[in-house]
């Protein structure tokens, strides 16, 4: 009769970090899961606290757990708690982000802004000016991060991975952000109509 072998615990069943570490540098996906349950409500909040975005705090946070799953070997027990490791890459994460969009907004402010006077010009060049007035309106009221796609995508003619690759914005958040203004647009337009 054969010894038999230990039954391996559950990942599900792991309650210390450190071991869902071990697991997760491993090569442990499931492990990876269990930690991304456990983590991802604190990774999320820190991100938000920095960042002041719901979306680029989700971004922000999954980008931490993909860091995990590549540099889980890394961890050091001796210099930190698994939640103060989580909690710092996420920090340079979200500050890394921060950094980031200012940099982006720095330079779409530096770039000169086009003139809202009117040239005297013919009539009909004028009529089609005053009826993007209500548009110019509109556009005043959304957010803005909303209104910087918008710009960027309509008036620098640049396409939505352009735009995420000049901001370091993921590309889902570009177009998120695209989609949401598009919407709020098309009701302060049929309002103002």
């Amino acid at each position: 009769m054969r010894p038999e072998k230990p039954t391996p615990t559950p990942v599900q069943n792991i309650q210390n970090e450190k071991d869902l570490l071990h697991q997760i540098a491993a090569g442990d996906a499931a492990a990876l899961e269990v930690l991304s349950e456990r983590f991802f409500p604190l990774l999320r909040a820190e991100a938000f606290r920095i960042l002041g975005d719901r979306d680029d705090a989700e971004d922000v946070a999954q980008e931490t757990l993909w860091k995990v799953w590549r540099r889980a070997g890394e961890y050091d027990a001796a210099r930190a708690g698994v939640a103060t490791w989580l909690t710092v890459l996420t920090r340079r994460a979200a500050i890394d982000r921060l950094r980031q969009r200012q940099r982006h907004l720095r330079l779409v402010e530096s770039q000169p802004r086009e003139s809202t006077e009117v040239a005297p010009e013919a009539p009909e060049t004028v009529l089609i000016r005053s009826s993007f007035a209500p548009v110019r309106r509109a556009l005043g009221t959304l957010p803005r991060e909303q209104r910087q796609v918008l710009e960027l995508t309509y008036f620098r003619d640049m396409s939505q991975r352009e735009i995420a690759q000049a901001t370091g914005l993921p590309l889902g958040t570009v177009k998120s952000r695209v989609h949401l203004a598009m919407k709020r647009l098309r009701s302060s337009l049929a309002v103002a109509s």
